[in-house]
């Protein structure tokens, strides 16, 4: 017997052991996108005037939310920034609860929630969202946009891949500006005890 009839059935074998394949492994099913963003606030007209007039953000008036008595209870905001993602501020209050009016297809249902000051507070001093700017120029044109508004800022920092600037919106939320143009980490990180607590970026 040759040694070729020995090894021919035996690379057949191997060579279909080698093609077979594993199991697909469960993957979950895709993400669109970015829908909204949710703030509690303190007080909506505040925040609402706030972010008009500081972020350039435009009020949807027509999806605003009532409760049942017909007080307005949360806002929606679109911005150029988030593309075609929301911001909605949502009011927090302590004095009673809010029926929010929730509309399903054509029907009203009733949702009861107890909204309190303790859900706008837990934002202060956190970083709720970084929106990205081009360079480190267009933090400096913002430096001076916020100046101009009388909001309370940091100065420009430098991360560990590019530069930063926060600031706070009437809730004492960290709001951050980040630049897409890198430093290629060459440069030492700064360090803030008030805005970074003491970290860098």
């Amino acid at each position: 017997m040759s040694l070729a009839s020995l090894t021919y059935p035996f690379l057949l074998v191997k060579s279909k052991i080698s093609t077979e394949t594993s199991p697909a492994q469960p993957i979950p099913p895709p993400l669109a996108g970015l829908h909204q963003l949710t703030f509690f606030v303190s007080d909506l007209d505040v925040s609402l005037a706030w972010y008009t007039s500081v972020m350039s953000a435009s009020h949807l008036l027509a999806q605003d939310q009532y409760t049942a008595r017909g007080q307005r209870c949360a806002a929606q905001l679109s911005m150029p920034a988030m593309g075609q993602s929301c911001l909605k501020l949502r009011c927090a209050s302590s004095l009673h609860s809010l029926e929010l009016a929730v509309p399903v297809i054509g029907a009203n249902h009733q949702a009861t929630r107890r909204l309190n000051h303790q859900e706008a507070k837990q934002a202060r001093g956190s970083e709720s969202v970084t929106w990205a700017v081009k360079s480190r120029a267009e933090l400096q044109a913002w430096i001076e946009w916020l100046d101009v508004k009388g909001v309370k800022r940091s100065k420009i920092l430098t991360g560990a891949v590019g530069w930063f600037l926060m600031f706070e919106d009437p809730d004492g939320r960290f709001l951050m500006l980040h630049t897409q143009e890198s430093h290629e980490g060459t440069m030492e990180i700064d360090r803030d005890d008030y805005w970074r607590g003491g970290k860098g970026l």
